[in-house]
């Protein structure tokens, strides 16, 4: 067996390597890390590793870090260090290539058969046995991947035998939650694709946040898939403690100003066209609204009008945004970021006054008073690092920091694909951050939500 360490920061590139490892034509024993420090200690509390398989990210888990403390425990490790950006400047590196024969440096191009050929080069050297790297007809993907999505990317099958597949949805299909659950309540790890859409549906899945809608979709296809989303959205809100009564409120306050905004106005237009697009900047925006409502339900000033502030705020706070790709890079940190030009980066760091300005400048009384204030300041965090301004924990109003939380806890949702028993992983996260200043509130609102009898604000970290 081959012990292997597979150690990636960003929650979809690794499911996708996970994916390659799932399906390794030899036997593979896996540990997963998610940052530099749980690397190193796994690395040390674990090991002996014969591979360890990372993923190059300059500032979350640096290869050349991470080498120098691994070299120093243990020189019989290969290194497979994936990454597009040319190692070379760096000097904890200067020897990576000749201190193991299996040290490589693999692009992010790299297929699914050429990665699997070198790791059986690894596996081969130490068992002694022969391996050679042959397609097989199904790739196995694990059942809950299919849960962030809602329209199939293939045909996918469930294995009756070992050589007989029976096809549950094809490619195309939109389905709900319940249609893959089902299969994994019958303790089913793994559905089947065929393998000839293994590369395409890693890729979809690697840049694709939990729904997917087809652009191409006629308007009644496009319909059926949009009620698909919002229950599918509905189904994980709930899942994870917002009530049925936030879910209507949000709904019904958002259903008002679509239906009151001035027919032809720039909000309007923006509005429609966000609806429409059904993509990472319409769903997430729902998600933020729904996790204000649970937090503030939970607080002192519980009132309808401020979850009505909070849930508009939610739905507007990136609407004058295109890309839904660099919206999830910056939100999520992914190390896609550093593709995206400069400048266009720089243009995106400005949507958060071109929001708040269109707020001002709308004469809907849909829109109540501090919606702008929210939007503007929605991009800001606890240590001031944050933009347009760069405001801290305490000169950060009540309201702004609600929707923050609510925000940063969506997007720590969206890296571990919504899988509820990852929660308490993430609140313990988040305290770390926000249990300060004018953030306390808001972060033992949102501890409230989850479990109300978890006392995690006054525990140590």
């Amino acid at each position: 067996m081959l012990r292997i360490l597979l150690a990636i920061s960003n929650d979809k590139a690794r499911s996708s390597f996970e994916m390659v490892l799932d399906n390794c034509p030899f036997n593979v024993s896996v540990v997963e890390s998610a940052s530099l420090r749980s690397s190193m200690e796994k690395f040390d509390s674990k090991g002996p590793f014969d591979l360890v398989l990372m993923l190059h990210h300059p500032e979350k888990m640096n290869a050349e870090d991470f080498y120098i403390f691994a070299k120093e425990k243990s020189d019989r490790t290969a290194f497979f260090i994936i990454s597009d950006e040319s190692l070379d400047s760096y000097v904890g590196l200067s020897s990576f290539k000749t201190d193991h024969k299996f040290n490589t440096v693999l692009p992010l191009s790299t297929s699914t058969g050429q990665l699997t050929a070198k790791i059986g080069e690894v596996f081969q050297d130490k068992t002694n046995l022969n391996f050679t790297y042959e397609e097989v007809d199904y790739k196995k993907i694990r059942t809950s991947y299919f849960l962030r999505f809602n329209k199939t990317l293939c045909d996918v099958f469930v294995q009756l035998s070992d050589t007989k597949y029976v096809k549950i949805l094809k490619r195309g299909d939109i389905y709900a939650r319940n249609d893959i659950k089902k299969w994994s309540d019958k303790k089913m790890k793994f559905l089947y694709i065929e393998n000839e859409d293994f590369e395409d549906f890693k890729e979809e899945f690697a840049r694709t946040p939990f729904l997917v809608m087809d652009k191409d979709l006629t308007p009644e296809t496009s319909e059926e898939a949009s009620l698909a989303a919002i229950e599918i959205v509905h189904e994980l809100v709930k899942e994870i403690g917002v009530s049925e009564e936030v879910v209507n409120l949000v709904d019904y306050t958002v259903f008002q100003m679509e239906e009151n905004l001035k027919k032809g106005s720039p909000l309007e237009d923006l509005l429609t066209k966000m609806r429409n697009r059904k993509d990472y900047l319409n769903d997430h925006s729902y998600m933020v609204a729904y996790i204000c409502g649970q937090i503030s339900d939970r607080m002192s000033w519980d009132s309808e009008e401020i979850k009505k502030k909070l849930a508009v705020a939610s739905i507007l706070h990136d609407i004058t945004l295109d890309n839904p790709e660099l919206a999830m890079a910056v939100d999520l940190g992914l190390p896609e970021l550093q593709r995206f030009p400069k400048e266009e980066v720089t243009a995106y760091k400005q949507h958060p006054y071109e929001v708040a300005q269109l707020v001002r400048d709308s004469d809907s009384e849909d829109i109540p008073p501090n919606v702008d204030e929210i939007v503007l300041n929605h991009h800001e965090n606890p240590e001031a690092s944050g933009f347009p301004k760069g405001i801290d924990a305490d000169r950060i109003s009540a309201l702004s920091a609600v929707f923050i939380v609510a925000h940063a806890f969506v997007n720590e949702m969206y890296r571990v694909d919504f899988d509820k028993s990852k929660m308490l992983g993430v609140i313990f996260h988040l305290k770390k951050r926000f249990a300060v200043g004018q953030y306390l509130n808001a972060m033992t609102g949102l501890v409230e939500s989850v479990d109300p009898m978890l006392d995690i604000i006054n525990k140590p970290n």
